[in-house]
Parts: structure tokens; sequence; C-alpha cells
């Protein structure tokens, strides 16, 4: 069996004209191409069909030409990984954060408290801040479903509601500040 010519310049040039054309190309469409392009005053490595099926066919034009689109397949599949790895670990400190802002707003909601007393003579607790019981478990909500996606969870088993009587205990709110927190995360939890 002879040995394979070695590929001459205009060759390489031709397979690499031919590789670029992506999965519709042939040798009938390059050499087209090359007539387009010579008519045009373009250089081209041959005009010849028959030239290029000669290279096509003593080089492995096909194999390699499957080859280079796996290649660039493969290359692709690596950025999309990437990139969807990126946007996840992106997403999840973004739950994150919208959790620490949820949290943030129980202590600014603690905070901002003051005891009245109404015109029953009993004592009240006024809320002076923008942020709402309600507001504070849609962050709460938010921020987890956004972290659990964004990590690989499902958001259905995030029990928003349990998350929000620890962050209320943990603030030390009253049981009926702690309920109040609650059933707004029961509203957003169940879209009412």
């Amino acid at each position: 069996m002879a040995e394979p010519r070695p590929e001459s310049k205009k060759s390489r040039a031709a397979f690499g004209d031919y590789a670029a054309m992506g999965a519709g190309r042939s040798l009938d469409a390059l050499h087209k191409h090359y007539v387009r392009a010579a008519s045009e005053g373009r250089q081209t490595p041959t005009l010849k069909l028959y030239t290029l099926g000669e290279w096509s066919r003593h080089h492995n034009w096909v194999a390699r030409a499957a080859a280079y689109d796996a290649d660039i397949q493969q290359q692709a599949r690596q950025a999309q990984v990437a990139a969807i790895q990126e946007m996840a670990q992106r997403q999840a400190a973004l739950g994150q954060e919208l959790q620490d802002k949820a949290r943030q707003g129980l202590v600014l909601l603690r905070l901002s408290t003051v005891e009245v007393i109404d015109e029953q003579g009993q004592k009240v607790r006024v809320v002076k801040v923008n942020l709402t019981p309600r507001d504070i478990a849609a962050l709460v909500k938010t921020g987890a479903d956004l972290e659990r996606l964004a990590r690989g969870e499902a958001t259905e088993r995030i029990d928003v509601v349990t998350r929000v009587r620890e962050l209320a205990r943990e603030l030390g709110y009253s049981k009926a500040e702690e309920d109040e927190a609650v059933a707004a995360a029961e509203r957003i939890v169940s879209g009412s």
C-alpha cells in the first residue's frame, strides 16, 4: 500500500475552507465558492472540481471534517457548561443576598416597631418601616427559590413558612409578630 502524499499548502487551505462550511459542506459548493471568489479577483487554492475531489480523497477530508465538527461541538458544550456553572454561582449568591436582605428587613422590622397605647388602653406595636412582613416573606421565598434552583434543587421542597418562623425566633419576635410574618409567608406561597 502506498504511503499517503503529504498535503500541500493549497490542499490544507482548501480543507480549511471546506471544514468551515459546516454541516452543509460539499465539494460542489466549495468549487462554486472558489469560482465566485476568482470572478471577484480573489485568490483560491484551485478552480478545478476534479482537484478538490483528489485532495479530499487523498487526505480524508470527510473524516477530518467530521472530527472538526465534533471538536467545535465539544468546545461549544464546554463553553455552555462553564456558562451554566457561572450562572448558577451568580444566582446562588443572589439568592443568598436576597435572604440576607430579608433577614435585615426582619431586624429593621423588629427595631422599627414602637409600642403605643390604643383607644382601649392596650399596648399595640406600630411598625415604622417600609418593608412589611409580606415583603420580607417574599424576599425569603424568592431568595431561597433562586438559591435552590441555582444549586440544582427543587423549589417545591423549600418550606418558606418554617424558614420565616426560624428567622422570627432568631430575632426575638413575639408570638404575634412571628404569626404575622408566617401568615404573610403562607399567603405568598399560596399565591394569594
